[in-house]
């Protein structure tokens, strides 16, 4: 990619580019939010054929219905529990501590690249910590690492650049999961099944054409766009049932990820898409099976061995814990709590 054309793209767009671009030829390394950055394994890259499951192999269905909205309302609501599991090197010996904190967050639902946004943020608190040495390294920890909090944030933005960059609003990086639309802001998205399959098939190829200068992308780079593109349109709150089902069910085929069940760090049981492996960076999403409703999202980093940790705080995971999303009348608007 030229120099001149890297400069157009925003940070998100950049980071997703540099993790598809990670993946190694067996296993492939693969991860949510791309944190590092690796050089190409290949000049050039030889097109493959992308591959639908079989399930879809069958005459073309007549034009389907688009998926309706939940709610004709102008802004999005989100509502979640965001934390991070650290690891420090202390005493001697290990200290994991996790911090957690609420979080809310209004969008203007309209597809524009500018945007309404009010954010409202609290301040972490340590919520566990064990120590392999003394208990009293956990006392006051987040006290003796203030510089991984914040001040509390209630902040109206009424014509931001979006998605939103922290970079570029003075606001955490805690931020970036909460966003519903980062990626897709179609709001017309049909909820049938093969037909969502072609949209976003069209929306990965758009991607690539338009950021990574791919004449023909390899298979495995266009299903990891899908799948990162499917998890976002489940996760909307502008999405109906049958859409989010859908999307679900699309990412769940793709082979570039696991299916299978779990729960998350509140309890609930539901039906968990993992990307990644345990030794690498490694996703978990987590859907309710019955309302196909976005639960959480955590992203995994593996931690080095003690000899190559940096004195610094590492993050062993991050999380958001999805606990209500709605469409409601304005950015002062709280929807009923469930």
């Amino acid at each position: 990619m030229s120099g001149d054309y890297a400069a157009e793209l925003t940070g998100f767009e950049q980071r997703l580019l540099d993790g598809l671009r990670e993946v190694r030829p067996e296993p492939p390394r693969r991860n949510w939010r791309p944190l590092v950055a690796l050089a190409a394994t290949a000049a050039v890259v030889v097109g493959a054929a992308l591959v639908v499951p079989s399930v879809f192999d069958h005459p073309e269905p007549p034009a389907p219905p688009l998926a309706q909205p939940v709610a004709a309302k102008p802004f999005s609501y989100v509502r979640a529990v965001q934390g991070t599991l650290y690891v420090t090197m202390e005493g001697g010996g290990e200290v994991w501590s996790e911090v957690r904190a609420p979080a809310e967050l209004w969008v203007s639902n309209a597809p524009a690249s500018v945007r309404s946004v009010r954010l409202v943020l609290a301040p972490y608190q340590q919520f566990s910590c064990t120590s392999s040495v003394a208990d009293s390294l956990c006392a006051d920890w987040l006290g003796r690492h203030k510089e991984l909090n914040h001040e509390p944030v209630d902040r109206m933005l009424p014509e931001a650049v979006y998605p939103v960059e922290p970079g570029e609003t003075d606001l955490p990086d805690r931020i970036r999961p909460l966003f519903p639309d980062a990626l897709v802001t179609d709001p017309a998205l049909p909820a049938e099944p093969r037909a969502l399959d072609a949209r976003v098939a069209e929306l990965a190829r758009d991607w690539h054409q338009q950021h990574s200068k791919m004449i023909e992308p390899e298979a495995r780079y266009l299903d990891q766009t899908r799948w990162h593109l499917l998890v976002e349109i489940a996760g909307k709150p502008t999405a109906s049932p049958a859409l989010r089902s859908a999307a679900i069910e699309l990412a769940s085929a793709l082979p570039v990820g696991r299916t299978g069940t779990g729960t998350d760090r509140l309890g609930r049981p539901g039906t968990k898409l993992t990307f990644g492996h345990d030794s690498d960076l490694r996703t978990e999403v987590l859907f309710d099976p019955r309302t196909s409703t976005l639960l959480s999202i955590e992203e995994f980093s593996p931690v080095p061995p003690d000899t190559r940790r940096p004195p610094t705080p590492l993050h062993a995971s991050d999380y958001t814990l999805f606990e209500q999303t709605a469409t409601v009348s304005s950015p002062t608007e709280r929807p009923q709590t469930r």
